[in-house]
């Protein structure tokens, strides 16, 4: 199923579709189709009303009928920077997949991200807010830097200890 909004610009299809307004085919070879999707989301946007983005129709419904774009300024797959140019009360959306490990800040101090419409990520912002950052730090991988660590540790040890063992002997 394809819908006619979204964070996708590009749909690919192994058959031709029946199009809604917002998509046009822009390429076709054989089996394969290729949609634009004029009516692309932003990456980035203040929703002032957090009635019902619990759901992507209440999200679609929100955000046709009023957002504020968002200036993505640095963009990279563990860190995301986003300036609030127009200051606005509401929930700011990433429109990346939500996932566990992501943390953020809001002018340095950490926020708790909020799952919106079960899909992307979202934090809580004011009217005195203005740099947002979205950074990827999963616990696991600092308990697998400390297993690392004491692994090598261990081995250093053994060794040398085991050439004291031969000098002694």
């Amino acid at each position: 199923m394809i819908l006619g909004k979204g964070n996708e610009f590009l749909y690919c299809s192994s058959q031709e579709l029946s199009l809604p307004d917002s998509l046009l085919e822009v390429f076709e070879a054989g089996d394969c189709h290729v949609y634009e999707n004029r009516s692309v989301w932003d990456r980035a946007f203040i929703l002032e009303t957090e009635a019902s983005i619990g759901d992507l129709a209440g999200l679609l419904n929100a955000y046709s009928a009023h957002h504020v774009s968002a200036e993505v300024c640095h963009y990279e797959p563990h860190e995301v920077t986003i300036r609030l140019g127009q200051k606005r009360k509401g929930m700011l959306v990433l429109t990346d997949q939500y996932y566990p490990g992501w943390r953020v800040t809001v002018d340095g101090e950490e926020r708790r991200i909020e799952k919106v419409a079960g899909v992307f990520r979202g934090v809580h912002v004011t009217e005195r807010d203005n740099i947002v950052v979205f950074r990827y730090f999963p616990g696991v991988w600092l308990l697998g830097l400390c297993i690392s660590l004491a692994t090598f540790l261990s081995y250093l040890t053994w060794i040398l200890l085991s050439k004291q063992v031969k000098i002694i002997f």
